[in-house]
Parts: structure tokens; C-alpha cells; sequence
């Protein structure tokens, strides 16, 4: 706050309070990579399930506005799959990132049970990543009788798993977009509370870089259900009257 509006609100005779909470949170989320794949065919991305662990950083203003810093580690998984005649080739991406939401936060307060609304921005840095998959082997091929009792020849399928190594060239590590969130607050007493809340973040950055010419955007997009406790640290507060005539 500055001294001026703390100024201005000893004036009018209204007191001023400042408190500062810090919290631990965890749960759920799901992650879709959405990605335009009509030029290749027989292909789709499906959203995968993953976790995140947050330490809230909370500032209320006032009894309605908070403004709130979660640094976060997230894992962000999906799928690549391969359909139809191709059915059963597929990779898995386990991706990881460290990431920071910056949101204001309305509280609609309801006694000892608060309701409050998010919306702010997000940044993120991709950390690392994994992936496990299926893929044919076109050096181990084998021949089959068919139901007609004709040759047919098919292709082994190998099961890979491997860290994902970083390419400069095309890989975008940073990661930035918008959030928003819904969820509710329970004071067990003046100090400490529980909450849970479900949030989503949508990436506004590209998650490749244009190395390409008809390069197809990557964004992800998260949902998150989560819930945890904060602890209030500090409070303060300040008063004037006015001065009697």
C-alpha cells in the first residue's frame, strides 16, 4: 500500500489491514496438447492425467481482493496416438515444468466459508520430459497364414522408453498464458484455513518454435482440482480518528 492511500483512509477515520498467508497445496490435473493434425492422417492427441504441488503466496488488500503468487511444480502429460490401420502405435509425453500463477482474487465472504473467483496470468518453464511408447520395427518383420490361408507379412511393434532430449532449434521451453480459477475457503480459526480449488490454465505460447514453413501451433491446456491450507503470518492494522473540533 502506499502512504498516500494509507493516508487518505486515516483521514476518512476507516482502519487499514494488510495480512500476508502462506500455504501448501496439491492434487490433480489433466493435460490436452491441442494441435492441428488434419495434414497427417489417422492421428490424434488425447489429454493425460498428471499432479501439481504449489506453495500459495497470498495478500489480502482488503475483506473482497487478494493477490496471490502459487510457484508450482506440474507435471503436463498427453498422448499421441496412431488410429485405424495404424491402431496400437502410440507414445506417451511426460513433460515437466515449473510454473507461476499471478492472480487477483474476489472473495465473497460467507462467515467462517469464503467463495472466491480468480483470474490472472501464468508463466512456466518446461524442466524436462520423458516418453514411453510403441513403434514398428521395420528390420524385424514376420510372416503369418491368413484366415484364407494366405501369406501376410507383418511388422513387429517395439516398446521404447527414453528421457526427451532438448532441441534448440525447435523446442519452446518457456510457456505463458492466462488462468482462472473457482473454489472455496474454510477458517478454522483466525489463522489457519483449507481450501480446495479448481483452476485452468490456457497456453497463449507456441510450444515449438517456427522451424518450419505450415508449422501447426502447440498449446497445452490444464485442469486442475487441488487442495491444501494456508497460514495467516502477519497482520496489521492501523487507525486514526479524527480530531475533535
Amino acid at each position: 500500500m502506499t502512504p498516500l492511500f494509507v493516508t487518505l483512509l486515516g483521514i476518512a477515520g476507516q482502519p487499514v489491514m494488510a495480512q500476508l498467508s502462506l500455504g501448501l497445496e496439491g492434487g490433480y490435473n489433466y493435460n490436452y496438447l491441442s494441435k492441428d493434425l488434419s495434414g497427417r492422417w489417422f492421428s490424434e492427441n488425447d489429454g493425460q492425467a498428471g499432479y501439481t504441488i504449489g506453495v500459495p503466496v497470498l495478500y489480502q488488500c482488503n475483506s473482497w481482493l487478494m493477490l496471490c503468487a502459487t510457484p508450482s511444480f506440474c507435471k503436463k502429460n498427453y498422448l499421441s496416438k496412431r488410429t485405424d490401420t495404424f491402431a496400437g502405435i502410440y507414445e506417451y509425453h511426460y513433460n515437466n515444468y515449473l510454473q507461476l500463477p499471478l492472480t487477483a482474487r474476489y472473495v465473497f465472504k460467507r462467515k467462517r466459508f469464503d467463495v472466491f473467483l480468480e483470474l490472472g496470468v501464468y508463466s512456466a518453464w518446461w524442466i524436462s520430459g520423458r516418453i514411453k511408447g510403441v513403434a514398428p520395427n521395420l528390420f524385424d518383420l514376420h510372416d503369418s497364414a491368413g484366415a484364407n490361408g494366405q501369406l501376410v507379412e507383418y511388422i513387429r511393434l517395439d516398446a521404447y522408453e527414453m528421457k526427451y532430449h532438448f532441441d534448440t532449434r525447435k523446442d519452446n521451453r518457456f510457456e505463458w498464458g492466462w488462468v482462472t480459477g473457482i473454489g472455496g475457503e474454510y477458517h478454522l480459526n483466525a489463522q489457519y484455513a483449507l481450501f480446495i480449488e479448481g483452476r485452468y490454465t490456457g497456453s497463449l505460447s507456441d510450444r515449438q518454435k517456427k522451424y518450419m514453413k505450415a508449422q501447426p501451433p502447440e498449446h497445452n491446456h490444464t485442469f486442475y482440482l487441488s487442495a491444501g491450507g494456508t497460514v495467516r503470518l502477519k497482520t496489521k492494522r492501523r487507525s486514526t480518528k479524527k480530531n475533535a473540533a
